[in-house]
């Protein structure tokens, strides 16, 4: 039988076999724009279970599809092939188009697909799957990961924050994502990619004192840190260093952090500030040049001064040490003979100095505990020098008291604040041969004759009060004279019998009283016209006042006159 027309069927057992080796056993042929499955296996309930479509395609139904590589067949397809449940194939299977496993199937051969592959369940595949150039592997995802296999290594998706990514699990059931947000945005081996990867982690070598970041000669451009330090191990070293290329060449350290129970920070001789140098080996003998003194070769409390360059010493009796002093504004080396010299010859300059006392108690103290004295000591002294100019209506004070605060008084006793206090009354004089004038308060008024007012004391407001005695001062003899003239004082001896006119006013200020003592016997004119400088006698009775040896006239000047307050004839 050659050929068997469609609409028939046969049963029981039925082989066939060629007749020869080149035939084919079984040919199915459709008809003209055949749509109808060309071949068709069903099961007892009719249920299909292997058909071949019009087209070519295969379509395997069941529970297990076993090809084997039996007498060396292999499963070799032009069209699609979809597994829809559990298969195992054995044998090669070559596709040239399609091959879709919706069930779980396990290949054990290798599979070679020309399209595409789409997995949408769990499948084996024992050996290698090869894809044309062309071709594209399809995983269905899934919601967990598959259990793990005890050789097997399985490639899956899952999803993951609502995306499909790709998952592999090796065969102890460890987990790694492959893609994260549906883009391979991992770190490749070969760190080239870091442009779009954040390091969220720390990135530790796998051995202390090991891996360099860049090179000497690749460096990175810039790094951006919170802290550079030590390990945690005592005697760990942080080091900051630079490159000498003509010694060595090899790097040099300039900065060393070292960890321990007390961390250290050293700084190597050669750094600098500004090109200068900010630290020697030495400690304290460094060079006065780099700000050094010397003090290990120095006692305590010397004070030091440099004898040659670069050299500092305790000042001794040694001719020609030097010390810093102050010259009107300009600090310079000075020689000196000695400790027994001052060691500034020049006061220095204070300028707009403030000295506060915020509590009660003294703001400056001065002692003298010598026991010789010369001409000119003073514990305190004030000397103006230089040539003094300047405008009007200005004030110029050596010495000035200004309080400026609110004094409270007590609720009861009394209370004395004094502008200026000089107490005396703790000196003791030992008599001598020679005799001493002691003075609380010693005044001495210029003498030039072009001052304009000349005061040696000066009270411009308030009352003043002597609690002691006010003693006078007679001057020089006077001799009469038209015009006369007194010298300082305010009691004088007039010698000489020339008429008097007047009296000089120079020196002079409304108030001033003056006692003449004639020692002859002038006479002393009433209210006579006297020179420029001079002014007139107003005197008693509006008379001449003929003196005699011994008679006393006190005159009091108002500004203008010289007016009798008193005589005495004697």
């Amino acid at each position: 039988m050659d050929s068997l027309r469609a609409g028939g069927s046969i049963r029981g057992p039925l082989s066939l076999y060629p007749r020869t080796v080149t035939e084919v056993p079984v040919t199915i042929t459709g008809v003209a724009g055949q749509t109808a499955d060309l071949f068709k296996v069903l099961s007892s309930t009719g249920t299909p279970l292997f058909t071949v479509q019009a087209d070519g395609d295969i379509t395997v139904y069941g529970d297990v599809l076993q090809v084997d590589d039996y007498q060396g067949a292999d499963l070799d397809l032009t069209g699609h092939l979809t597994v829809g449940t559990y298969a195992t194939i054995t044998g090669a299977a070559s596709l040239l188009s399609t091959l879709t496993v919706g069930g779980a199937a396990t290949f054990n051969a290798p599979v070679t697909v020309a399209s595409s592959l789409l997995v949408s369940n769990e499948s084996i595949f024992s050996s290698y799957v090869h894809l044309n150039p062309n071709g594209a592997l399809y995983l269905g995802s899934r919601g967990t990961a598959p259990p793990a296999g005890s050789n097997n290594g399985v490639l899956y998706t899952k999803q993951a924050s609502g995306i499909s990514e790709l998952f592999y699990s090796d065969s102890t059931g460890f987990e790694s994502q492959l893609t994260v947000s549906g883009s391979g945005v991992f770190a490749t081996k070969a760190l080239d990619n870091l442009a779009s990867v954040a390091i969220n982690t720390s990135l530790i070598s796998d051995t202390d004192i090991t891996d360099d970041l860049g090179s000497s000669a690749i460096r990175w451009n810039g790094v951006y840190a919170a802290a550079l330090r030590t390990g945690d191990t005592a005697a760990d070293t942080l080091l900051v260093q630079a490159y000498d290329n003509d010694t060595g060449p090899g790097y040099v350290t300039f900065i060393t952090l070292t960890a321990g129970n007390t961390p250290t920070c050293d700084l190597a001789s050669g750094v600098t500030v500004g090109s200068a140098y900010i630290y020697r080996a030495g400690g304290t003998d460094v060079a006065v040049t780099d700000g050094g003194t010397g003090l290990s070769a120095v006692a305590a409390g010397s004070v030091l001064a440099a004898n040659v360059a670069d050299t500092v010493l305790a000042v001794t009796s040694v001719a020609d040490l030097k010390v810093l002093q102050n010259n009107a504004g300009t600090v310079s080396w000075n020689s000196v003979t000695g400790t027994g010299n001052s060691v500034m010859a020049t006061a220095p300059t204070l300028s707009g100095a403030t000295v506060t006392l915020a509590a009660a108690g003294t703001v400056l103290s001065v002692t003298d505990t010598s026991t010789a004295y010369t001409t000119a000591t003073a514990m305190v002294s004030a000397v103006r020098s230089g040539n003094l100019t300047g405008v009007d209506a200005e004030v110029l004070y050596d010495a000035r008291i200004a309080p400026s605060f609110t004094l409270t008084e007590p609720a009861s006793g009394s209370f004395s604040y004094y502008g200026l206090s000089v107490d005396m009354t703790g000196l003791a004089v030992t008599a001598g041969a020679g005799t001493s004038v002691v003075s609380a308060l010693h005044l001495k008024a210029d003498d030039d004759a072009d001052t304009g007012t000349n005061y040696a004391l000066y009270v411009e407001s308030g009352a003043s009060y002597f609690a002691g005695r006010v003693l006078g001062y007679q001057g020089s003899d006077v001799t009469a004279a038209n015009d006369t003239t007194l010298s300082t004082g305010n009691y004088f001896d007039v010698t000489g019998a020339t008429q008097i006119n007047g009296i000089a006013t120079s020196g002079w200020t409304a108030g001033s009283l003056v006692v003449l003592q004639f020692d002859s016997n002038p006479v002393v004119k009433h209210n006579t016209a006297a020179s420029a400088g001079f002014a007139s006698l107003l005197l008693s009775a509006a008379a001449d006042f003929s003196s005699s040896a011994g008679d006393t006239l006190t005159l009091c000047f108002d500004g203008t006159n010289w007016r009798e307050v008193s005589r005495t004839a004697i």
